[in-house]
This record gives C-alpha cells, sequence and structure tokens, in this order.
C-alpha cells in the first residue's frame, strides 16, 4: 500500500536480513547425536545383518552353481572318454571276430609246421582279447578301464532274444579255441569248426556285433546330449540368478544408498534449518519486545488521533486510518515470525471447527468487493489448537484477499470424509505459478514483494504436528485453493 510506513518497513527488512544471515553451521554434537543414536544404531545392524545373510546366500548359491557346473564338465569329459573306449572296443570286436576267421583259415591251408604254430598262437591271442573285451564290456574288470555297466537295452542284445550276442560271442571263441587245439591232420577245408568260424562271422556274428556298436553309439550321444543340456540349464539358472540378484539386490541397495544420500542432504538442510530457527528464536524475543513497545506506543497515538481530532477532512481520518491498519499488519508478521521460530506444541481442545472458520472471518476486515461464500457440512468436533489453527485460517483469508487485488470472489468448503475433515480455501486470484508450487511452503519465501514467506511454511508446521496436512492447487491465471485435511480422532 502507498501509505506504509517506510520505518517500519525498514526495520521489517532488517530483522529479515538479520534472520536470513543467520545460517550458523552444523553443531557436531547434533551430527553425531543424530546419526549414531540407539535407533538408528539398531536400524542399521538390522539393515547389515539382512544385506550380509542376502549377499551370503546369493554367494553361496552362485559357488553351487560354479561348483556344479565344473562337476557337470568333469562328468562330461568322463563320460565321453568312457563312450569313447566303449564305443571302440565294441567296435574292435567286430575287427577281432573278422580277424580270428582270417587266421582260422591261415592255420588250415598252411603246409609248414612252424608257420602253424605262429598261427596258433596268433589265433589264441584274438581269442585271449576277444574274451576279455567281451567281459569288460559286461563287468568292467579294472585293467580294461571300462563302465562295466551296460544299459537294459545293451543286455537285451547280449541275453535276450532274438540276438542272444553273449551266447555267439562264447560259441565262437569255443569254436576258434577248438580249430586252435585240432591237430594238424584235423585242419583241413572240412574241418567243422573252420566251417562255424567262417558261416558265422561272415553273417549273424557281425550283425549282432554291428547291433550292439549302434547301441553303445546311440547311448553315449544321448547320454553327452543330456550333459549338455543340464549344463546349458545350470548356465540358464546362474544368469538368472545373476539377473534376480542385480534386480532385487543391487538395484534396491542402489535406490537405498541413494536415498541415503538424499536423506543425508535433506538432514543436513534440516539441521541448519534448525539452526536458523534457533536464531530467529533468540532474536525474535528481544526484536518482538521492542517492535511491540513501540507498537502499542503507534496504536495509542492513532487512538488518541482518532478521537480527539475534530476535523472533516477525509485525507487525515484515513491517514489515521491506513496507521492503525499498518500497526495491525505489522503486529501479525511480528506474530507470525514468534509463531514459526518458536513452534510451540499445540494446546489441543475439543473445537467446533464452523464457529472456529466464522471466527477467523470477524477478524478480518474484508473488501466490499469481495464476496466470501461458506459451504460447510456439518462436521465433528475436532481435538485441535483454536488458537493455531485460527491464525492460520485468518492467514490463509488474509492472502486470499490480497492475490484477489480487494475484489473477487472466496469460497470456503468444509467435508467430512473417512477420518479426516477437509477443508478447502478456494479464491479467484491471479493463482501461483507452476515454478513457485514447489517452494510455497519453505520458509521465507513469498510471492508478495514485501511479504515475510513464513505464513504458509508456519501453517504447514502446525498442521503437521496436529496430525494433518497442507496443499496448494492453482493453475495460473485461475485462482488457488488452499487444502487442510485435519485427523477427526478416535473419540469424535
Amino acid at each position: 500500500m502507498p501509505y506504509r510506513s517506510a520505518t517500519r518497513c525498514s526495520s521489517l527488512n532488517y530483522l529479515l536480513m538479520e534472520i536470513s544471515s543467520k545460517s550458523l553451521s552444523i553443531s557436531l554434537k547434533k551430527f553425531i547425536t543424530s546419526t549414531f543414536n540407539p535407533i538408528t544404531v539398531n536400524k542399521e545392524k538390522k539393515l547389515f545383518s539382512v544385506l550380509t545373510f542376502q549377499y551370503s546366500f546369493v554367494l553361496g548359491l552362485l559357488a553351487v552353481l560354479s561348483l556344479a557346473g565344473y562337476f557337470m564338465l568333469k562328468e562330461n569329459t568322463r563320460a565321453e572318454r568312457d563312450s569313447a573306449r566303449i564305443v571302440n572296443t565294441s567296435g574292435r570286436q567286430r575287427m577281432l571276430s573278422q580277424r580270428a576267421a582270417l587266421y582260422s583259415l591261415m592255420l588250415v591251408n598252411a603246409k609248414e609246421k612252424g608257420l602253424r604254430e605262429l598261427l596258433r598262437q596268433e589265433l589264441k591271442n584274438i581269442i585271449g582279447l576277444m574274451e576279455r573285451a567281451h567281459s569288460g564290456l559286461l563287468s568292467g574288470p579294472g585293467r580294461m578301464n571300462l563302465a562295466g555297466n551296460p544299459s537294459l537295452k545293451i543286455q537285451a542284445i547280449y541275453f535276450s532274444s532274438p540276438i542272444f550276442l553273449d551266447k555267439q560271442i562264447r560259441q565262437y571263441l569255443l569254436e576258434a579255441g577248438n580249430l586252435v587245439l585240432a591237430s594238424d591232420n584235423e585242419l583241413n577245408p572240412e574241418n567243422t569248426h573252420l566251417k562255424y568260424i567262417l558261416r558265422v562271422s561272415a553273417g549273424g556274428l557281425i550283425q549282432s556285433l554291428d547291433a550292439v556298436v549302434g547301441q553303445y553309439q546311440k547311448e553315449s550321444e544321448l547320454r553327452i546330449a543330456n550333459l549338455e543340456s543340464l549344463q546349458f540349464l545350470i548356465l540358464l539358472i546362474t544368469l538368472l540368478v545373476l539377473l534376480l540378484t542385480g534386480i532385487f539386490l543391487f538395484r534396491p541397495m542402489a535406490r537405498r544408498i541413494l536415498e541415503d544420500i538424499t536423506n543425508y542432504k535433506l538432514t543436513q538442510e534440516q539441521l541448519a534449518l534448525s539452526e536458523r530457527l534457533a536464531a530467529i528464536g533468540r532474536m525474535a524475543g528481544v526484536i518482538a519486545h521492542e517492535f511491540r513497545n513501540q507498537l502499542g506506543v503507534m496504536r495509542n497515538v492513532a487512538y488518541f488521533l482518532k478521537i480527539k481530532i475534530d476535523t472533516k477532512d477525509e485525507k487525515i481520518l484515513r491517514h489515521i486510518e491506513i496507521l492503525d491498519e499498518q500497526i495491525t499488519e505489522t503486529e501479525r508478521i511480528i506474530e507470525n515470525i514468534l509463531t514459526f521460530a518458536r513452534s510451540k506444541e499445540p494446546k489441543v481442545q475439543r473445537v467446533d471447527l464452523d464457529e472456529l472458520l466464522k471466527a477467523s472471518l470477524d477478524k478480518v476486515k474484508i473488501p466490499e468487493a469481495i464476496k466470501v461464500t461458506t459451504h460447510i457440512e456439518t462436521l465433528p468436533l475436532l481435538t485441535i489448537d483454536p488458537l493455531q489453527l485460527g491464525g492460520i485460517f485468518v492467514n490463509i483469508i488474509l492472502n486470499a484477499i490480497q492475490a484477489m487485488g480487494q475484489r473477487g470472489v472466496l469460497n470456503i468448503e468444509g467435508t467430512k470424509s473417512d477420518n479426516y475433515v477437509t477443508i478447502i480455501f478456494r479464491d479467484s486470484g491471479e493463482g501461483i505459478k507452476d515454478e513457485d508450487k514447489k517452494i510455497i511452503f519453505e520458509p521465507f519465501f513469498s510471492t508478495k514483494p514485501r511479504g515475510t514467506g513464513l505464513g504458509l511454511s508456519t501453517a504447514k508446521i502446525i498442521i503437521e504436528k496436529h496430525g494433518g496436512s497442507i496443499n496448494l492447487e492453482s493453475e495460473y491465471g485461475n485462482g488457488a485453493a488452499v487444502i487442510i485435511r485435519l485427523p477427526i480422532g478416535a473419540d469424535a
């Protein structure tokens, strides 16, 4: 307003600059106390225990999977070696059967005694190799280094119809052994043992040996394929564990670290603000006392002039009225500063909210050009501090009047929903810019050139101490709405 006291404005600005300049450094004692208090320590110990368990579990699981992969690879390698030996041994049986037939034929056709003896010995060696290989494939003697645990299908080939390979091989070896033991006179093309060897080696035995070699090959390939599938499954599980670890362990941990950093910064800011508020509290008592004394004198002078000056000069009367208004405004500002600085606990009592709103409206001089409408439901009694809440209501109403420029509509609504009462102060003023909405409740921020920026921040502190909340909704150019929610309480 054009008639504001220059002295009062300069003094108030000086006060605000003093308050803003009191941003003291954070006390080490407060930092240690807030960081290492028993509640925080216990919380951190619990978090440490949980994280230790999670990390240990994940690392243990990864270790198990790694060992499983190692043993699978080792088993795969062993299985490949075993399969190679088995297939090679079973395949060699075919070669030995053909070699036995060849040497049998050479023995019968040999003319010289010395050659026959050499052929007898070689045939005996072939028979021994076939016997040992046959026993190794079925029972696995140590020196053959064979598993000796044939599958059911292999056993069926050896011992069941229609092949009976075990019987065929033993009969073949028996006939070959008898040929070795035959006398020189018995060694002729008509020898029954030779005929059997040649007939079997060219037909049934070789086909049966082919069948068992094919089955060994199939089982080897299947076993290796199963091991490879199992290895691939372990790989997938390992990758899944790593993925889940990243999602459910490392990502939350990163988020927690970010939150801790953010909370630490907020704590730093809050501690700095606490120091600033402490400085305000120390200054406010002294300054308020001095200001109030001077304002008291000024109010008395204004009252004296009002009743003693007998004049019809409208200009003089308007100046006296402006003086009185400015004294009232200054007292309100001082009270806001004191309320914000001291942050008193609410002195609650049962209060009729409708009556409190009406009383708050009565305390404000509302211009004729501003229309006030109220829509208040029947609300339950609230357990609140009427002085603190009444002061907030008055402040919000005055802010709305100033925002509307002495002309507009102020609508006050009161509703009940769930366990809360909602009060909405909606004005038809200019509204709040988007960039200002984020900081509208911060101390010392004001959209008014000469505002203290303590009204809404003080309201936020007081309402939150009552267990409620305060928010502002606004679209720039279309007014603003201050929304207050207060809990009804169990005894309502």
